[in-house]
């Protein structure tokens, strides 16, 4: 498996903008995330509906365990493998800022094994998708406090 080169000062924005959001924005995003790189994995192992069949459930540390379970079986097919690892941290109950970064880490993993030319692109994407939820925040904070 090769390395993956990334963009450390995107991944830094990242971290410092969801230390400034709440739970709600951090999950959906880390959704986006794993929804975003899905066809990698769907690529590799074309048919296999595991991972999508967890994205269907609500957040739970068994979809979460069993996501991770799933990447842990796929080390001859290590893209696919990411976007597994990218998906059990997206969906750990925990909300955490920290597995939201974790996510997006294997995401960016997994597009970077795919393509490696691309992980700018799928950073920047992350962070056009973050900003994008910080917005709507905004907007809805602002129409509420109008009224």
């Amino acid at each position: 498996m090769g390395t993956v080169q990334d963009n450390f000062e995107i991944r830094a924005v990242l971290a410092e903008q969801l230390k400034k959001v709440n739970h709600k924005i951090v999950h959906q995003w880390s959704l986006r995330l794993v929804d975003h790189v899905n066809s990698v994995y769907t690529r590799e192992i074309p048919g296999d509906t595991r991972l999508t069949d967890l994205l269907a459930q609500p957040k739970s540390a068994d979809a979460s365990v069993a996501a991770l379970a799933i990447a842990r079986s796929l080390e001859d097919k290590p893209a696919a493998q990411a976007v597994a690892q990218a998906t059990g941290f997206a969906l750990n109950p925990a909300d955490s800022h920290e597995n939201a970064l974790t996510a997006a880490d294997y995401a960016a993993k997994a597009i970077g094994l795919a393509d490696p030319a691309k992980v700018m692109q799928e950073r920047a994407w992350q962070l056009a998708q973050l900003a994008k939820l910080i917005a709507k925040q905004r907007e809805k904070a602002l129409k509420a406090h109008k009224h």
